[in-house]
């Protein structure tokens, strides 16, 4: 089976069984070692919640490890176009999440 990096297309070798023609993907050592020197928790602040963005920027200032954002995505293009996608719709519904 051949192997390449999914990240940067690095060839990554072969491994077994070796009379697979399959192609399989996974991640080089040094994409990891990027990806883990990036990754750091993000706070998305939902378009309902917008007006509190700048109040939660102050709140987390000095918390340089969490990235705080405002989503941006269009609620009317959900799955609009023709998908393959034959699993459960696991999206939030519109309802709102509410902890006791």
């Amino acid at each position: 089976m051949q192997r390449i990096c999914a990240w940067c297309g690095t060839d990554l070798g072969v491994k077994e069984p070796l009379d697979s023609p399959e192609l399989s993907r996974t991640i080089c050592g040094s994409c990891a070692q990027r990806l883990a020197a990036y990754r750091k928790p993000v706070l998305v602040v939902s378009r309902n919640w917008a007006h509190l963005y700048d109040e939660l920027l102050e709140i987390l200032k000095d918390r340089e490890d969490i990235q705080v954002i405002l989503d941006r995505r269009d609620p009317t293009n959900r799955m609009g176009k023709s998908t393959n996608w034959t699993g459960p719709d696991r999206r939030r519904s519109g309802d709102s999440l509410v902890l006791k």
